[in-house]
């Protein structure tokens, strides 16, 4: 039992569609639905419900397709979620498709087509941007690497010349114990 913002009921009802248990998935759906829409959780109300619009649709619902579908976008259209907006526009151009409504069907199968390049898009400024990141670190790391290599260098040099200074002090000394020993 979910007691939180209904995400669990969202994913059994997603697990029982995958099952082909659809009105198991339903029922989960809507109790997750209902939830989101009591806490305000928008996203994740614009998401169960287009998932209740294509189950729906799957089933021939087409009226509660229609409805949830409808849901989802005014949903994803309020908080500019442009994934949910894609998804419930897609399922409206299927249903008015399956309905003969084919004026609708290609206007929305034109939304979908131009959000899911907009979508590509705004995926490929993430990607950009992660790759962008990734290089920084990676030349940081890089640059650290250098960095301790050198001071590895320096400490190596650094006792190699206190080993010599203190080979020539030792030296003198031997050399002046040697010339006080003889004169």
């Amino acid at each position: 039992e979910d007691t939180t913002d209904g995400d669990s009921y969202r994913f059994y009802g997603q697990l029982y569609t995958a099952l082909h248990q659809d009105e198991k998935a339903i029922k989960k759906f809507v109790r997750g639905f209902e939830l989101k829409r009591e806490i305000g959780h928008e996203i994740g109300l614009a998401g169960t419900a287009n998932e209740l619009g294509q189950i729906y649709l799957k089933k021939k619902d087409f009226k509660s397709a229609t409805y949830y579908a409808n849901y989802g976008l005014a949903t994803a259209e309020k908080i500019r979620a442009l994934l949910e907006k894609r998804n419930a526009v897609g399922i409206l151009s299927d249903i008015y498709s399956q309905t003969g409504n084919f004026k609708e069907a290609y206007y929305y199968s034109q939304l979908y087509k131009s959000l899911n390049d907009s979508l590509a898009s705004e995926q490929d400024r993430k990607k950009l941007t992660l790759d962008l990141i990734q290089s920084e670190l990676d030349n940081q790391k890089q640059q650290s690497l250098l960095l301790s290599q050198e001071n590895q260098i320096k400490q190596q040099q650094l006792h190699g010349e206190t080993l010599l200074k203190n080979f020539f002090i030792a030296g003198a000394i031997v050399f002046l114990l040697v010339a006080l020993i003889i004169f």
